[in-house]
């Protein structure tokens, strides 16, 4: 039934409306807007449940979203090897930036809030998980030693459910390992 496929699309400067064709990232926020990462327009962008263009969330040209229980929200913009973070409105409240005390990040693929509103942050480079706190701040570090049981080799995504148990999708051994 393709009676609900929606075609979205942005705004362009000249006033022409361009189809989101490539489309990194999507989550729903409280009033069910989407907000979509918009790799083209290097933008996250704020779209109505019925598909129409609302607004401009953030410049940002976001790889991957997370939302935390107050829905302020984690962006990854992977060039640049840096975690934004906007509040529920979109205004910019902090940023994770690729180096800083006690880390490095070397090639951050996703992020993922965990029930306590800690910022996970997947680092296929590093093979690590580097966990951020209250005002971005390095929390800990999660490893596995290479060729160790549950090392990851080439990580691609993360989740974390109710009960913290933390979900990582690795491409290479084409498997989800499950941490607790």
């Amino acid at each position: 039934d393709r009676s609900h496929i929606i075609t979205l699309s942005a705004p362009e400067g000249d006033g022409r409306e361009r189809v989101l064709d490539e489309i990194a990232a999507v989550m729903v926020n409280h009033q069910g807007e989407r907000l979509v990462a918009d790799p083209k327009g290097r933008a996250v962008l704020r779209i109505s449940p019925a598909g129409k263009y609302i607004a401009k969330f953030a410049s940002v040209a976001a790889t991957r979203l997370a939302m935390n229980g107050i829905e302020d929200v984690a962006m990854l913009e992977k060039t640049s090897k840096t975690i934004f973070i906007s509040d529920r409105d979109g205004k910019a409240i902090g940023r994770i930036l690729p180096r800083g005390t006690g880390y490095e990040l070397d090639d951050p693929v996703d992020v993922a809030y965990d029930a306590l509103d800690q910022l996970y942050v997947l680092d296929r480079g590093r093979s690590a998980v580097l966990v951020f706190g209250p005002k971005n701040r390095l929390v800990t570090t999660i490893t596995m030693p290479n060729g160790s049981p549950g090392a990851f080799t080439r990580a691609a995504a993360l989740t974390i459910d109710a009960a913290g148990r933390l979900f990582i999708f690795d491409e290479r051994a084409k498997r989800v390992q499950v941490y607790q």
